[in-house]
């Protein structure tokens, strides 16, 4: 995708969508890692990057609203005996990632707010 594709008035619902997926994926973590201690609990993670790429492929940045967010459970065996399958250091390094990701995807939208702000300014 061109960098001045991601400028375009339409880009704003794709910055929505990408800030709503990593809001939703630091829940679904922060939930893993309250019920590491939970026998039989199963971890779930958030898909949102193929869904995105398939809709950006056929729709374009106007089928950003047509994202889906969804919360999976991946079919990952049990690490104990309890049938929890949840580890700390998974869900560390998912939530570090996140954070990351947050932090870009805040950044972009904070780039398109001042690009405005400079058109209008300018007007």
């Amino acid at each position: 995708m061109r960098m001045n594709n991601l400028l375009r008035p339409e880009a704003l619902e794709l910055y929505e969508r990408m800030l709503d997926f990593a809001a939703l994926r630091h829940k679904v973590i922060a939930n893993n890692v309250a019920n590491i201690n939970t026998p039989g609990f199963r971890r779930s993670d958030v898909e949102f990057a193929e869904e995105l790429d398939r809709v950006l492929s056929d729709k374009g940045l106007k089928g950003a609203a047509d994202v889906r967010i969804r919360v999976t459970q991946p079919n990952v065996t049990a690490f104990r005996n309890d049938g929890n399958n949840v580890s700390i250091d998974t869900e560390m390094a998912a939530l570090a990632e996140n954070t990351m990701l947050y932090q870009v995807y805040a950044q972009l939208l904070a780039r398109k707010f001042r690009k405005i702000h400079d058109i209008i300014k300018e007007a």
